[in-house]
């Protein structure tokens, strides 16, 4: 107990220590949660036919929701954490896990839910006796995946996370993905856990949604009784036990004060992104459908970066018609209006497969025929999609940008594509031409050393940060293996981020970033130094982050700027980049 003493920052000594995953004071009630436990051994075959619908019923069922997941922690959380779901709609049509499922129930003529707890408890045990912690907790994916199948089957009347009655401290054996999204967030002020780390689902949601969060307590769910009063530190990871009122008061305090906070970034709804000595920038939102509108709205977004139309493609037989797209993009640039939208082409194959467009198999799918290559030999669709988002252009706030370009011939094409539709559009009269922008996606590193060049055929580029690290380092940005090499702080991308921004001023390009890394606090004032315009992220985050830049000056991130690009090693960028934050006002 000593140990835990020197540990903590508070006059209080801890009941017990965890893992601190999410930052943040929270005080409440304990509530431990006890998911419900399917024992479905003894459940008998209704017959093979039966069987083999009712599996695929559920399948389907669980398919769709998983789907809906993804677009709502695309709009919610961010895509890097969205992949957990699409990684779950991968594994449930994985011919390994359905293969023996469906043997199960033909050959074996067990029912649905006795061949769903044999298939999935093999491979569960597979991952569970792994030496690695990574792969250790994505058994939880697999359990996750299972009991959803399983409720659909056979619902269970016990109560969830999706609707609590009052506010409470989530105490949990270990949470699903599912779980964690679903949860009632209004009412959960913080998470506590006996499984997990840093890596887990749960610590990555948790942080990204602003929950405080420990993981690794053992025993939490035994260790606190119904409705004791606990507090928890998501930093240091401290539990503790309130036993009296000022130990309550101390807490509740502080509690209150990161409330405070908090509320005053709502003060800043509405205002342009200043910093400290006026410098403008735009902070945009990125969405997966119209249905993030709304979580735009809320965040006071100042445009859309990036509009991802790849799940208009996806859950149909065939591809969307030109009335399908048009309804989409009307709404959501009409809605949206005089703000800036930018919608990005179909960014089909590597990780977003689409069942009927024929790409064939390819050895490295993430350097095959993806995005503007396949849309390229597939002109009749590329033209649909560029058709429809000109007819819904009402409002003259239409930026069309293109995904995987490698050079400048290739937005040559693209700009040749998109004049034939204008053409073509001109001869209907319900069409009215209205000004537009074109730009092109920096994921390949070629394409930084050919902006003057493909000036003569864009007025933007926006970077996508998750690929342009990956191809730059070749290191698979979801290989756990390769993190300590997929990594952002890495000297080499920094200077390149660097030359990419001094490329396209020179070439007076509009230049911002769409990917993940223009959302992270740390590295906003670096972009603002290197000249970047607009950065965009998760609607959630964008009056935080304006409140951010208002703390410092634009000289200032000049001068980071020009200590980041002396470091001689990636632990120093790190170290400068969270020092500079840490210190906020202090610095500038």
């Amino acid at each position: 107990m000593l140990e835990l003493v020197r540990q903590t920052q508070h006059p209080y000594r801890p009941l017990t220590q965890g893992s601190g995953v999410s930052k943040g004071i929270a005080v409440g009630k304990a509530w431990v949660f006890d998911p419900s436990v399917h024992q479905h051994a003894e459940v008998k075959s209704q017959g093979v036919e039966i069987e083999l619908t009712r599996f695929r019923q559920a399948q389907r069922k669980v398919l769709a929701k998983i789907e809906a997941l993804v677009q709502k922690t695309k709009a919610e959380v961010g895509e890097e954490e969205s992949q957990i779901f699409e990684a779950h709609f991968m594994i449930l049509q994985d011919e390994e896990l359905i293969g023996p499922i469906l043997f199960a129930i033909e050959q074996e003529h067990l029912s649905s839910e006795s061949a769903i707890e044999k298939s999935f408890r093999l491979q569960i045990q597979i991952f569970e006796t792994s030496d690695s912690d990574y792969m250790r907790e994505r058994a939880l994916d697999l359990k996750d995946l299972k009991t959803q199948l399983l409720d659909i089957l056979n619902p269970s009347e016990k109560p969830g996370l999706s609707k609590l009655l009052a506010p409470i401290i989530l105490v949990a054996e270990d949470l699903t993905p599912s779980q964690t999204m679903t949860m009632d967030r209004k009412n959960v002020l913080a998470i506590i856990t006996e499984k997990g780390g840093q890596t887990s689902h749960t610590a990555i949601i948790a942080r990204t949604l602003g929950i405080p969060a420990v993981t690794g307590v053992p025993r939490a769910t035994t260790m606190f009784s119904k409705h004791d009063q606990i507090a928890l530190d998501g930093e240091e990871g401290s539990l503790f036990l309130l036993n009296d009122l000022e130990m309550k008061k101390y807490f509740t305090d502080r509690a209150v004060l990161q409330y405070t906070d908090k509320q005053k970034v709502q003060l800043l709804r509405g205002k342009p992104t200043l910093t400290k000595d006026a410098h403008m920038i735009s902070l945009y939102a990125n969405i997966g459908s119209e249905k993030d509108l709304d979580a735009v709205e809320k965040g006071d977004a100042e445009g859309i970066g990036l509009f991802r139309t790849e799940f208009l493609f996806m859950e149909r037989k065939t591809a969307p018609t030109l009335e399908d797209q048009l309804r989409v993009y009307k709404t959501v640039l009409n809605k949206l209006a005089p703000k800036e939208v930018v919608i990005r082409t179909l960014d089909v194959g590597g990780d977003k497969p689409i069942p009927y467009i024929k790409i064939e198999k390819e050895d490295n799918p993430f350097l095959g025929v993806r995005a503007l290559r396949y849309c390229l030999k597939d002109i009749e669709l590329f033209k649909t999609q560029i058709k429809a988002m000109l007819f819904a252009n009402e409002k003259a706030n239409l930026s069309i940008m293109v995904p995987m370009v490698s050079r400048a011939t290739e937005m040559k094409q693209v700009k040749e594509v998109v004049d034939t539709c204008v053409a073509e559009l001109e001869k209907d009269p319900r069409y009215k031409k209205k000004p537009f922008k074109l730009g092109a996606m920096v994921e390949i590193p070629a394409l930084i050393f050919e902006l003057a060049e493909i000036k003569k055929y864009v007025s933007f580029v926006s970077v996508g940060t998750n690929d342009l690290l990956q191809y730059s380092v070749a290191a698979d940005r979801m290989n756990p293996e390769l993190q300590n090499i997929y990594n952002p702080f890495n000297l080499g991308f920094i200077r390149m981020m660097n030359l990419l921004a001094q490329q396209a001023i020179a070439a007076r390009l509009e230049l911002g970033i769409c990917g993940e890394l223009g959302g992270i606090q740390e590295f906003i004032p670096l972009w603002i130094g290197m000249g970047y315009q607009k950065l965009s992220m998760i609607p959630s985050e964008v009056l935080g982050r304006r409140s951010l830049v208002s703390k410092f000056s634009f000289e200032r991130c000049r001068k980071l700027l020009a200590e980041v690009l002396k470091a001689k090693h990636e632990t120093d960028v790190k170290l400068k980049l969270t020092d500079f934050i840490q210190k906020g006002e202090k610095t500038t």
